[in-house]
């Protein structure tokens, strides 16, 4: 499995580096990968994934999102929006 930073002094369990619970995180969400499939690549614990993911989607959708996503404020800004997905080939 996975190499681990250290051990958790409380229950002993061994700790994953938050870089490779991030990394599932990303890919899950930006790539539609299944746990099933975060497991065999980065080598943790579906049920670990699971619990990370919640917390990273709670995370992402009260705090970053606030911090960083901003709506288009005119038809110019918006426009930009549209163009810039059109680009990227996902158009509408």
């Amino acid at each position: 499995m996975v190499s681990v930073i250290g051990v958790n002094p409380y229950n002993k369990r061994k700790l994953t580096p938050i870089k490779l619970l991030v990394l599932c995180a990303l890919r899950y969400l930006g790539r539609s990968l299944t746990l099933d499939d975060l497991q065999e690549y980065c080598a943790i614990n579906r049920q670990t994934i699971r619990e990370f993911m919640d917390i990273f989607i709670h995370f992402g959708s009260s705090t970053l999102y606030n911090q960083y996503v901003k709506n288009p404020k005119n038809a110019t800004e918006m426009k930009d929006c549209v163009d810039e997905y059109g680009r990227a080939e996902f158009p509408g």
